[in-house]
């Protein structure tokens, strides 16, 4: 049966039990069970068709604030988010929470789990300042409550981190990423691919703090343990070697900054095509370690390529002042 035959059928069913008394328990448990089984399946829109039919029920007849309502209330909100619907989430969680902190208590463990989802809904909405203040509010209970080497904490201390960045604090995520490091390197190993991701999270932070010899080492380490768990081609492997080729920019190396980001562009030219959005980052990182010709027209190597082309490309929005920015091209020959 399609999902919507069953949704319209389950309507008319609780319709028809409701003017008899209210919902059949075996009703509900039908509808939790198929909706879990979406979820987990990773089709969270069909499961918020389902948890919004319960959820209207449990109020309804259990009431608003029952603790098995207000949890049924935050798996909705985070199956809206997870489907992308972030304006519905953000108004079902929002009332959840408020509400989970009067019945659970502010540092309970079902309210923390629920703010860190809502102040997820926040940050895609770019709401980044008030996603931040949840997140800080909820990370030294729940450390309390679970302790650091928990992966919910080090969860939400990446999400903090994310809000902080979309900031533009990098100094506020530093000793966050750190403290993070430290945990995953005791726990999970040099070589995990969390462990990897902070690094290299780590690496690129200290280099907008203006520090590039600790940067330079925390983004080779990043780029060699990605290289060896994930492979050269891998777009983690290529991120951080694109971090790593910026920072080498900073310090003067342009030669082994060019070896390795033309190595990006190579392999994402090869395999995005080269107009290809990650394609582009890559010339972008590559265009400073390149020969100039002329202001802003650089000499590309490109084996194969028997005539030179000339292809526009514009700055990135952001990457220059304003006053500063200009059309550049490159050439392949």
């Amino acid at each position: 049966m399609r999902i919507e035959d069953y949704l319209a059928k389950l309507d008319r069913r609780l319709a028809k039990e409701g003017r008899t008394g209210g919902a059949r328990p075996e009703t509900i448990a039908e509808v939790e069970e198929l909706a879990w089984s979406f979820f987990n399946g990773g089709d969270a829109h069909t499961a918020s068709l389902l948890w919004e039919r319960d959820l209207e029920v449990r109020r309804t007849q259990l009431g608003p604030e029952l603790p098995e309502t207000l949890q049924l209330a935050g798996l909705l909100g985070e199956a809206l988010r997870r489907a992308g619907e972030l304006d519905r989430a953000r108004a079902i969680l929002a009332g959840t929470v408020e509400a989970m902190g009067r019945v659970f208590g502010a540092d309970d463990y079902v309210t923390l789990a629920n703010t860190n989802n809502y102040a997820l809904v926040l940050d895609g909405l770019g709401d980044h300042e008030k996603a931040r203040d949840l997140l800080r509010r909820i990370l030294p209970p729940i450390r309390r409550l679970l302790g650091d080497e928990h992966p919910e904490v080090l969860s939400m201390s990446r999400n903090l981190t994310a809000s902080l960045q979309a900031l533009g604090d990098a100094r506020g995520a530093r000793p966050i990423y750190e403290r993070m490091l430290a945990v995953q390197r005791r726990t999970l190993g040099d070589d995990h691919p969390d462990t990897l991701q902070t690094i290299n999270d780590l690496g690129a932070t200290v280099a907008m703090l203006g520090d590039p010899q600790r940067a330079r080492e925390l983004l080779q380490e990043a780029v060699d343990g990605r290289r060896a768990t994930l492979g050269a081609g891998h777009p983690g492997t290529q991120s951080a070697m694109i971090n790593l080729g910026r920072v080498l920019l900073d310090l003067g190396d342009r030669t082994r900054a060019r070896r390795v980001l033309q190595e990006v562009f190579e392999q994402r030219t090869d395999t995005l095509g080269p107009d290809h959005d990650d394609t582009r980052e890559a010339l972008f990182a590559l265009a400073p370690a390149l020969p100039e010709l002329a202001p802003g027209v650089f000499v590309l190597p490109a084996p194969g390529v028997e005539q030179p082309r000339l292809v526009p490309v514009k700055d990135e929005p952001g990457d220059e002042p304003p006053d500063e920015r200009r059309e550049r091209w490159w050439r392949r020959r």
